[in-house]
């Protein structure tokens, strides 16, 4: 298995097949395989979305899908928990994340994978040319940056995206 790509799911299954069509069509073309069974996995982790439809549906997912896996959390435990479970079960020498609703775009893990295959890094991860959320979620995450920032002293990019690839080392 050489790629592996965590997906936390919180009520919104219903974009899951969607999201696995353009997932299935741009990771085909990038490995050049008509079926991605041995190439990549896909990991839903449902976060104990409240909806017992989320279950079901990101099941008929899995079983149109064959490349699909689902982790089923107990209860919402935020989406750091669901990332975490989903890096532990994943099986690719590297292992990616992003969200199901495609704000970051599936057609863009190429050029993370082409960037992390040069070996130079264990992560990497996009930069948003500008962001198309509503205020109220601009304004959280420039406080969320501002909060990173004084308890990391790290100075995060504003701009980052959820999208991210890490090489397996990483991970582990």
């Amino acid at each position: 298995m050489r790629y592996s790509f965590v997906v936390p799911i919180y009520q919104d299954a219903a974009l899951a097949e969607a999201f696995c069509v353009e997932f299935e069509r741009m990771m085909g073309e990038y490995v050049g395989a008509a079926s991605l069974i041995d190439e990549a996995e896909l990991i839903f982790v449902n976060d104990g979305s409240p909806d017992p439809a989320n279950s079901a549906t990101l099941e008929a997912v899995a079983a149109r899908f064959g490349f699909v896996r689902i982790i089923e959390l107990s209860r919402n435990f935020g989406q750091h928990i669901a990332l975490t479970a989903g890096y532990e079960h994943a099986r690719g020498d590297y292992v990616g994340m992003l969200n199901v609703d495609m704000e970051d775009p599936p057609d863009q893990i190429p050029l993370l994978l082409d960037e992390i295959r040069k070996g130079q890094a264990g992560m990497v991860y996009g930069l948003r040319a500008e962001r198309h959320s509503p205020w109220h979620m601009r304004l959280t995450s420039v406080m969320f940056h501002w909060v990173m920032t004084r308890l990391t002293g790290w100075d995060m990019p504003p701009n980052v995206s959820t999208l991210r690839v890490m090489t397996r080392q990483f991970v582990d």
